[in-house]
């Protein structure tokens, strides 16, 4: 078991975090630019010997802080190691653990255990890829796409196309897990093995230990809910961020002119509002 991707968040600055990625990853390791997340100013990638590494995403509007750092594939184990080690506190957006399989009839077997399993918890079932012919390679899908955790099972060889060159490639099936916790349960995820993420579900643990007889503690993710108030400021920045910038201009205003601006029309409305509820109970009594 070893994890196929990682993609956490962090907050450090990026001469910080270029620095110790650069040092972890050892020598022969370049950056260069790439195109950013959705949401983030830029980005930059590792790569050794033009093969990537990892990349990291930088001074998102609304990140608060929080800059982005990926890996996927090969690459991923040794990226999470250093991680750990390099950035503590982090938290675990995703995480994908994967088993590979390579023997003839696998994918038939993994796949007609994993429907009896999930016909059996009512779970959500989707196929993708060529399931008429066989030939691109065939998905099984497990959970819903909304959920913090989901199920794949896959022809990993016909996806790739390797079975053209090599017929052997033909049977090489993954299985994997992928996590995606919400709130503080990204720093429990941040600190399990490849084989502890499938304790993050009731239903994972049962596949794990009927498809490939391991067992796993189950993990509680720790569900922390964001405050109203907390919930309604950040809505109003992400809605009216544009509109108070122009305001700002418009008036000439700096931050700290804005915000005493801000303070004398909330203490205006508490009075108001003060006012309104004297009048009521002079009318009550």
């Amino acid at each position: 078991m070893r994890f196929d991707r990682a993609s956490l968040t962090h907050r450090v600055s990026e001469e910080e975090a270029v620095a110790v990625l650069l040092d972890g990853f050892g020598p022969g390791v370049a950056t260069s630019e790439r195109k950013p997340m959705k949401g983030y100013d830029h980005a930059i990638a590792f790569s050794r010997e033009g093969d990537l590494i990892a990349w990291a995403d930088f001074d998102g509007d609304l990140s608060n802080g929080w800059n982005h750092f990926e890996s996927s594939g090969e690459p991923t184990p040794a990226f999470v190691t250093l991680a750990r080690k390099v950035f503590p506190g982090h938290r675990a957006v995703r995480l994908d653990s994967c088993e590979d399989f390579m023997e003839v009839g696998c994918f038939d077997r993994l796949v007609g255990k994993a429907l009896e399993i999930a016909d059996r918890l009512h779970l959500k079932v989707q196929h993708w890829g060529d399931w008429h012919r066989g030939l691109d390679g065939r998905t099984l899908y497990l959970g819903a796409p909304s959920s913090a955790v989901r199920v794949r099972i896959y022809e990993k060889g016909p996806q790739l196309g390797l079975h053209l060159t090599d017929p052997a490639m033909a049977h090489w099936v993954r299985v994997e897990v992928v996590v995606r916790p919400k709130d503080d349960a990204r720093y429990q995820a941040a600190t399990v093995s490849p084989t502890g993420l499938w304790g993050f579900s009731r239903w994972t643990r049962i596949l794990l230990a009927e498809l490939m007889g391991v067992g796993v503690p189950r993990v509680t993710m720790v569900q922390h809910k964001v405050p109203d108030c907390d919930a309604a400021v950040s809505f109003m920045a992400k809605q009216y961020g544009s509109q108070i910038l122009e305001y700002c201009a418009r008036h000439a205003l700096t931050r700290e002119a804005f915000s005493s601006r801000l303070w004398q029309l909330i203490d205006l409305n508490e009075r108001q509002k003060a006012r309104a509820r004297a009048n009521r109970e002079r009318e009550v009594a």
